[in-house]
């Protein structure tokens, strides 16, 4: 017989502490080419591929900040 567990799922949580001005801020900051979404995101996934790694890509990536799924 043959039986299938699963693990605990990923919570994904966020969080935004920001007002209306500071978007327009960063939003005019980004279009002047001051900041870029390089200097936040340091790791990107294929979406057809991401689970293949997961655990050593994410859950024990201490150098992970922000990574992106590419669909």
């Amino acid at each position: 017989m043959t039986r299938h567990f699963h693990k605990k799922e990923t919570t994904l949580l966020a969080s935004r502490n920001a007002t209306r001005e500071d978007f327009e801020c960063v939003i005019a900051l980004m279009a002047d080419g001051v900041l870029h979404e390089g200097l936040m995101v340091n790791k990107e996934y294929d979406f057809y591929s991401f689970g293949d790694g997961y655990k050593e890509d994410v859950v024990e990536n201490k150098k992970l900040v922000k990574g992106v799924i590419k669909f």
